[in-house]
């Protein structure tokens, strides 16, 4: 069985040299943000979605399991989980499958908009399952408001 291929999606840590070093393949993308907010909007689907589906093609072109570290947003590993890769919280992602399948017919015709505070293993591995949800609008929080529940639009998936 070939080495697995290690892949570091970055783009919330200051850490890239020592990754570099460590990976075989590193997605930079902190010239996207001012620490964890996005430098505009439009970014999220004109840079980072588009360069984070293309870093995973590339690596899966290689025929290797891969290992995937992702120190980023929510909303990026969410996507990721769309380009199929394997991660680990199954269970509890099937687990929501089910309750997002289970919504009405009115409901479903309308935009799923998920908010999360949880690890990006189980994020990843939730966008694996999320095709059939239909139109999903990602959102991230903003650590540096004042007020609770402050969070900004980021991904609108699928992406066109």
């Amino acid at each position: 069985m070939p080495r697995a291929s290690d892949l570091y999606l970055d783009d919330i840590l200051e850490s890239i040299r020592r990754i570099e070093r460590d990976s075989d393949r590193v997605l930079d993308l902190t010239g996207h943000f001012d620490g964890r907010a996005i430098r505009e909007p439009a970014l999220w689907t004109e840079a980072a979605y588009p360069a984070l589906r293309d870093f995973l093609l590339e690596a899966a072109a290689e025929a290797r399991p891969l290992l995937l570290d992702l120190a980023a947003h929510w909303s990026l590993a969410f996507a990721a989980g769309q380009r199929s890769i394997q991660s680990g919280a199954h269970a509890l992602a099937h687990n929501l499958d089910q309750r997002i399948r289970s919504r009405t017919i009115a409901e479903r015709y309308g935009t799923l908009h998920p908010f999360a505070s949880a690890p990006n293993a189980l994020l990843l591995f939730l966008g694996q399952l999320s095709r059939p949800f239909g139109r999903i609008q990602l959102h991230e929080h903003d650590f540096d408001a004042t007020e609770p529940g402050a969070y900004t639009p980021s991904l609108r998936l699928p992406v066109s």
